[in-house]
């Protein structure tokens, strides 16, 4: 099952194993994409972003954004329990040891992960779901979250509208607003088996290029849950608008080498489906 990250500790984000290093404040973003063409829906890759925060300031990110993540994408359904299983770890530590968890509409893939959670591997799902639910009846010792849509926000350009108001330049954006359509397009190719001897190479490549994209895809609606949670917080400011693709040029580089970031609406290389296809759909 692929998995991608830009972290030396994935599994421990918050450094509570490392000894000798201070547990840093971080804001987690998490995304689930997810496709749709089966009943019920069934999740094909998900993302949670790490932001630094500081203490006392809000962070300075004009010059620049680091972020850390884990992406994870199910080829088969026989990996989803895997995902949910570490969806599950990353919800729960996110709820310990971060200090905001962000998202969008999150709640509402909560609920719906509940579903493939079975035994233990629900606990962080269930934890979160509450919390989303009920987000000022929550521990004070538990991570703030927020759901950057907001109530007065409608269902369908809810993270385009956020990202938009929190001064994120949506032209910039290359896959994070793609629609369903597209995803479940991309996840079939994603699990599609070569189709003989001679195709096996070219199929196993388009396949490995569609699993980057769908982790890709996740990974920055993830990145703009944070960034747009942390400026509507105050915790994050920047000056003018902020350029995603850059940012995720920057930080993702070798964890997605086929996909180029930051290409505008209406270039060639928009189209995720055609850079998959080779320009056929």
């Amino acid at each position: 099952m692929p998995a991608y990250t830009n972290m030396a500790w994935p599994e421990d984000p918050y450094g509570t194993g490392q000894l000798w290093r201070q547990e840093p404040s971080l804001l987690a973003g998490f995304a689930v994409c997810w496709a749709a063409g089966a009943e019920p829906a069934i999740p094909v890759s998900y993302a949670v972003v790490y932001l630094r925060l500081h203490r006392t300031r809000p962070v300075e990110l004009t010059g620049g954004v680091s972020f850390g993540f884990r992406a994870v994408m199910a080829i088969t359904e026989g990996d989803v329990p895997e995902l949910v299983r570490l969806l599950d770890l990353d919800a729960l530590r996110a709820r310990r040891l971060a200090k905001v968890v962000a998202g969008c509409r999150l709640g509402r893939d909560l609920r719906d992960l509940g579903v493939f959670a079975s035994g233990d591997a629900g606990r962080g799902i269930g934890g979160l779901g509450a919390a989303w639910d009920d987000p000022e009846g929550g521990n004070p010792g538990l991570a703030r979250v927020l759901d950057i849509a907001g109530e007065d926000v409608q269902p369908g350009c809810d993270m385009a509208a956020a990202a938009a108001g929190a001064g994120i330049d949506s032209s910039t954006v290359t896959i994070a607003f793609e629609l369903q359509r597209t995803i479940d397009e991309t996840a079939g190719m994603a699990r599609q088996p070569p189709a003989g001897d001679s195709l096996a190479t070219q199929a196993e490549g388009g396949m490995v290029r569609s699993a980057r994209w769908l982790a890709a895809c996740s990974t920055e609606r993830a990145l703009i849950c944070a960034v747009t949670a942390g400026r509507m917080l105050g915790r994050h400011v920047w000056e003018g608008s902020l350029d995603i693709g850059a940012v995720m040029a920057a930080n993702t580089w070798d964890c997605y080498p086929s996909l180029e970031f930051g290409q505008r609406p209406g270039s060639s290389c928009h189209d995720p489906v055609s850079r998959l296809t080779g320009g056929t759909r």
